[in-house]
Order: structure tokens, then sequence, then C-alpha cells
């Protein structure tokens, strides 16, 4: 009797050893360092838009992901952490300027979803108006009207805005991410100016209102207050492009 709970105990031993093993490799972390990537393309937008620069303002970003094998992931950035503006001057057609790093168990994620929270930028630009001082993200750039005269632009996105991305591989895979511990990660959350603005038509911009700026000179505003219009469509294109792209 003494001799079989031996192998009975031995036994299960055996059997708990694989599991605690198992566990052990779903909980390793893995380094992730998260980057803003801006694509814009002045060729695919056409010949009367142009875009110069841009601020992003970041409260907080969420994160869920959920794993074949071993518990879900769920947590976010500290959301006291005073995250400066992150600017963006377009000089080439991709822009990239790093947010944090931060560690997530290794595993195959079927699903990933992050969801990023503006915050209202304290700082100052060439071209402001009212609507700025509640904007978590300003792009500024250019329009050429019709008859060849230039005015600049600038899109106000409200800071109780909140994109929400999900998580692709570089060939498009959302559905199977392998993120293993051998490796630190790029994830590229992406927004993509060229298939915001290519959907708005000349014929939309020469009938917005031009206010002014602080210098009294003709600007056209895009915000939830001026050119809602502009301000919607684009919005919602730049939400439909933003997603993470992980190399």
């Amino acid at each position: 009797m003494a001799l079989n709970k031996i192998k009975l105990a031995g036994l299960i031993l055996i059997l708990l050893i694989p599991g605690c093993v198992k566990k052990d490799e779903l909980t390793r972390p893995t380094r992730i360092r998260l980057t803003i990537k801006i694509i814009k393309n002045d060729n695919a937008l056409g010949e009367y838009f142009g875009i110069s620069w841009g601020y992003l303002g970041v409260r907080r970003i969420q994160f869920e992901g959920k794993r074949e094998a071993g518990e879900d992931i769920l947590f976010e950035t500290d959301p006291e952490a005073n995250l400066l503006p992150f600017e963006f001057e377009f000089e080439s057609s991709v822009n990239s300027t790093v947010i944090s790093e931060f560690d997530i168990p290794q595993g195959i994620y079927n699903y990933m979803r992050w969801d990023l929270q503006l915050k209202s930028i304290q700082t100052s630009w060439p071209l402001i108006v009212a609507d700025s001082a509640s904007t978590g993200l300003v792009i500024s750039g250019y329009y050429e009207y019709l008859n060849e005269r230039q005015i600049p632009f600038c899109l106000y996105i409200d800071d109780k805005e909140q994109f929400r991305l999900m998580s692709f591989t570089s060939d498009g895979n959302s559905t199977s991410i392998v993120i293993s511990e051998s490796k630190v990660y790029e994830a590229l959350l992406s927004l993509d100016l060229w298939y915001a603005f290519r959907s708005v038509s000349r014929e939309s911009f020469e009938k917005a209102e031009i206010s002014n700026d602080i210098h009294y000179l003709p600007i056209i505003a895009i915000s939830i207050n001026k050119n809602k219009y502009l301000y919607d469509i684009i919005l919602n294109r730049i939400s439909q492009s933003a997603r993470v792209i992980f190399n």
C-alpha cells in the first residue's frame, strides 16, 4: 500500500511539472516598443493639397489582448504620466516617434486592441484659432484654390476623441500574432493622412468657411465647430486607417 502511494505521488508530481513549465512560459515578458508613425504622400493627396506639420497629445493608452493559450491581458498606461506632445514635421513621406516601451507576456495573440485617448496640447504653433484650446491632434497644411491662390488650413481634432486600433502583422494578419520573448518588437501605431484626405473633394474645400489666425491672416480652420462636414469626413477616415503594425 505504501509503495502504491509513493508511485501515485510520483505520477502526480510528473504530471504537475509540465503544467508549471507551460504556465511559466506563458508569463514570460516580451519587450514592446510602441511607436507612432504618420504616413503622408503629397503626390497621392493631389496637386491642390500639402501637409506641413502636426502635433499629437496622448493622455492614455489602453491595451487588450486575447491569447490562444494563457490568460487575457488588459492594462493601461499611467493617466498621471505627463507625456509631452509629439511633433511631426513632414520633411519625408514617413515620420515616426517612440511613445513608450513596456512588456507583455509572450504567446499567440488572436486579438489585440488599443484605445488611444487624446489630451489637450499645451503648446504653441503658428496657426491657431479659438478651437485649439481643446485640441488633441492638429495637422497643418495648405490648399490651392482653382484660381491658384494658396491658403493654409489647420485640422483641430478635439481632445475628447478616442481612436480604437486593431493590431496586424506586417502581412495583414490580425488573428494570429506571435509574440516571443526572444526578440524586441516594434509596434507601429499608424495614422494614414493620405487615406484620410484623399476622400475630400476639391469642391468641399472650395466652399469651406475661411477664418483668421492670430495674425489676422486667412486660414481654413477645420474643427468640431468650423467646417464640421470636413471635420467629420477626415476624422472618420483617420479612424478607419488607424492601426498598430507589429514588426
